[in-house]
């Protein structure tokens, strides 16, 4: 009985080995990296290394394929040079397998049932090699302003988020300066917080490069011809942020009042703040956010008719100065709506807050207020509904990432007034859609992918 215990028990166990005779594990590079970076046409090469996390003893191989699968070469090692292949996106797999490899350049890997004359095994994931020229291109804020103004010490922070008109697909980082230009710091992401460090300037410039980053706190960006170890592009502006006391404007208190159970009637007194004009910003108790208007610098009251029944409302003001600075000036003011409404909600631009406590923040004002934009749902899943108001003409569709990288851009025919975009392939996370007509100024509007 002993013995054919065991004797069964080992079948098992070689049964067991044959199914894992083959294993394609992951790949990546010995980093751990499975996306890198290269500059074409430098002269120098881009070697990619590769290692496999399988487990098979058989041998194993590397298949080097186009962005779409189109088997290009198979390395005789786990080595592959990309220098002289020109810009595009390569991929890298491996292939674990028994017998000889039966493939070859030309094929595509969708149409390939085995690799080889026994067994095989394609890796689940594969490297991407991205070949690309670096370009910095020009920075600005997600609102296109080259100059942002900041109350230091007020608590508040004062985070500026910065995005690229860069084309390249190669990495692109933000680079913080004091006014001199010598570097204090390079944050992973796009968003830059100033809180904190007191008065003066400090300047936001774009770097677009492959490689490793060479450039580091203390360094002087004039002085530096290279930011890394291959090539590098830096962004030819940069945002300036000013921060100064005066900026800081005290806010004023904003009364609000229920007319006739259905209007909401503003008024404010005049504050010490130079506004050539004057917009009034609303959240509803769902956390949508609207600019209702825009008044003359000596406007001290609104009326607001787009008023709900059973709704809240949150009410800041917003001034704007001859040079175009943009500065809270009153307090929040909240009130609750009874009755029944007349009247129905007007095409604006809306998009969901973080939460109810954040303020607005300045970039949801428009930078054209003629034409308004409406966005549903927001945040988005899968497909996003654009509403436009009088503007019938096609008009050019961007999407940037939080990264400030374009991941979408397409012309579309406004029919309706309304159009759809396919959000479905985009990472969670902020995004903004430039919209431009050919006839008025681009315009910029968030949304959050879930």
């Amino acid at each position: 009985m002993k013995k054919d215990k065991l004797l069964s028990l080992l079948c098992c166990l070689l049964f067991v080995g044959q199914l894992y005779a083959v294993d394609g594990g992951e790949v990546s590079t010995p980093s751990g990296e499975t996306t890198v970076y290269t500059c074409p046409g430098d002269g120098n090469d881009d070697k990619v290394m590769a290692v496999t996390s399988s487990t098979a003893t058989d041998s194993y191989a590397y298949i080097v394929t186009n962005d779409k699968g189109l088997i290009l070469a198979l390395p005789s090692g786990n080595e592959v040079n990309l220098e002289g292949a020109g810009t595009g996106v390569c991929r890298i797999y491996g292939v674990s397998f028994t017998g000889d490899l039966t493939i070859a350049s030309g094929t595509l890997l969708s149409d390939i049932t085995s690799f080889s004359t026994g067994e095989s095994s394609l890796s689940t994931n594969f490297i991407a090699t991205v070949r690309d020229t670096p370009l910095g291109g020009e920075v600005s804020t997600l609102t296109g302003e080259t100059v942002v103004y900041t109350c230091p010490g007020d608590g508040v922070d004062d985070v500026v988020m910065a995005m690229t008109n860069s084309s390249s697909n190669s990495q692109y980082r933000y680079i913080v300066t004091d006014s001199e230009g010598v570097v204090l710091g390079v944050p992973p992401g796009n968003s830059v917080n100033v809180e904190g460090a007191g008065g003066g300037t400090c300047r936001i410039y774009g770097l677009s490069f492959t490689g490793n980053l060479t450039v580091s706190p203390g360094d002087v960006i004039s002085e530096l011809s290279a930011f890394s170890d291959d090539c590098s592009s830096l962004s030819t502006n940069f945002i300036a942020t000013v921060r100064s006391e005066g900026n800081c404007v005290p806010a004023i208190d904003l009364e609000v009042s229920l007319k006739k159970n259905r209007f909401v009637k503003l008024n404010w007194s005049p504050t010490n703040f130079d506004a050539d004009k004057y917009f009034v910003v609303r959240r509803d108790s769902r956390g949508r956010t609207f600019v209702l208007t825009r008044l003359s610098g000596n406007a001290s009251m609104f009326t607001d008719f787009w008023v709900r029944r059973g709704e809240t409302y949150s009410y800041w003001i917003y001034g704007v100065d001859k040079n175009s600075r943009k500065v809270l000036v009153s307090n929040e003011a909240m009130i609750g709506i009874g009755g029944v409404a007349k009247y129905k909600f007007p095409f604006a631009v809306s998009y969901r807050t973080g939460n109810n406590n954040d303020l607005p923040q300045l970039s949801i004002i428009p930078d054209f207020e003629e034409e308004q934009i409406g966005l549903y749902p927001n945040p988005v899943q899968n497909r996003l509904e654009l509403s436009l108001r009088s503007i019938d003409e096609t008009v050019s569709i961007q999407i940037i990432d939080a990264s400030g990288q374009q991941v979408l851009q397409k012309d579309y025919k406004a029919t309706d007034f309304t159009m759809e975009l396919d959000t479905e392939s985009l990472k969670s996370g902020l995004h903004i859609i430039l919209i431009d007509n050919g006839l008025t100024p681009v315009q910029r509007i968030k949304f959050a992918k879930q």
